[in-house]
């Protein structure tokens, strides 16, 4: 809670919201790692959508976070 209302007293509050942003880091990381590998196109795009599927079970399944993925 404490780590919480820092945060929130420096106005920074909104970097620990999960959100589409957050999303689309995790997804172009893997792409582009990926992509040092292998240069199959449906490897790459069923990597990069399993890898949203996990964000979304890991973050948990909030409407922004599904909105994100759904987007």
């Amino acid at each position: 809670e404490s780590f919480k209302s820092a945060f929130r007293a420096a106005g920074l509050s909104h970097i620990l919201a999960a959100s589409g942003f957050n999303l689309s880091i995790a997804s172009a990381a893997v792409y582009f790692c990926l992509r040092l590998v292998t240069a199959n196109c449906w490897v790459l795009s069923a990597s990069s959508l399993l890898s949203m599927i996990s964000f979304v079970l890991i973050a948990g399944p909030s409407p922004s976070i599904l909105r994100a993925f759904l987007m």
